[in-house]
């Protein structure tokens, strides 16, 4: 049954009334293959929208990495700095201090 028919039983119209009712339904009113259209053009999307973000989410990965490698290195540098310096001032204050046991010994 379509819509002229519908509107023809259903109210008081002429047959252009309901004609031109069923013509403003036909246009304004989403059918179900109108609403699935819609639902799945949507769908692809934001399914693109999830591909770049997931493109977006792996650019952020690698650039952690790399930065995690360079902290890693520059960790590794200062320890050995450190150790160095430790080593440093120990040599040193051991032979000041046989230096002072010379002097005052």
């Amino acid at each position: 049954m379509t819509a002229v028919d519908i509107l023809r039983l259903k109210g008081p119209f002429t047959d252009e009334q309901a004609e031109a009712l069923a013509r403003i339904f036909d246009q304004e009113l989403a059918t179900k293959a109108h609403v699935t259209a819609e639902r799945e053009t949507l769908r692809q999307e934001l399914q693109v929208e999830i591909e770049k973000v997931r493109g977006e989410i792996e650019k952020v990965r690698g650039e952690m990495a790399r930065l995690d490698g360079n902290v890693s290195a520059r960790l590794a540098e200062t320890k050995a700095e450190i150790v160095r310096w430790l080593l440093g001032s120990t040599v040193a204050t051991v032979g000041l201090i046989g230096v002072l046991i010379r002097v005052l010994g």
